[in-house]
């Protein structure tokens, strides 16, 4: 696996200790169509890196909540036949030492969180929130947030128009009501009268049409 064996054989090819394997997208995509090689991967980053040098990683932004993620690797296990093919140890139950170091215990140890700011988690909001969650039933929620305006409330914004004869006026439409046959038409006040026509021109020098027929 071209990257994945490239990052894990690091360690022990310059000795060094501080390399850590992220989980990500490739954690994602690797598990729903490809879960052998998935298990592969992981079987190769815990060997090579340690179980305690790989960290949990979702990117949740590009593919949504990650409790999908977190489920699949609380179910997953490297098969018998790889385990003796390639060497590579169990991971375990979903709440076995290694899956609880992936899921928090390696980062919490690098941003130094102690067990006593750990503690204080079992009182945050996050928590109360979710155990108002749990008490409500095991089921999703499909209640959606946010402003909705009930129906038959509303009302189309006041737009000015230009009727005939230059007048402007203003109404304000009411939406459809199929339930009733009363349903109330637009408002529109009368147009205000036009102006007279303006008098037609005469050219300079001539005179109207009734004096020059007399004159001839």
């Amino acid at each position: 696996m071209d990257w994945v064996t490239d990052l894990a054989e690091i360690p022990a090819k310059y000795g060094v200790k501080n390399v850590y394997g992220d989980l990500g997208q490739i954690f994602a995509q690797s598990t729903v169509a490809e879960p052998r090689l998935c298990a592969a991967m992981m079987g190769t980053l815990v060997k090579g890196l340690g179980a305690d040098h790989v960290v949990w990683g979702t990117d949740a932004i590009w593919t949504g909540a990650p409790q999908w993620q977190i489920e699949a690797l609380r179910r997953l296990e490297i098969p018998e036949d790889m385990q003796k093919k390639y060497g590579c140890a169990p991971l375990g139950p979903a709440d076995g030492p290694v899956k609880r170091a992936i899921f928090g215990e390696n980062s919490a140890r690098l941003y130094k969180y102690d067990a006593k700011r750990r503690a204080e988690l079992t009182t945050d909001r996050i928590t109360l929130a979710r155990a108002d969650y749990e008490r409500e039933g095991p089921g999703r929620t499909n209640l959606r947030y946010g402003f909705v305006v009930k129906p038959g409330r509303l009302r189309a914004r006041r737009r000015s128009i230009t009727i005939g004869g230059g007048a402007r006026c203003r109404f304000e439409p009411s939406p459809p009501n199929h339930s009733t046959a009363s349903a109330r038409e637009p408002a529109v006040p009368p147009a205000r009268p036009s102006r007279p026509p303006a008098p037609a021109r005469r050219r300079s020098g001539s005179l109207p049409r009734s004096r020059s027929r007399g004159a001839a």
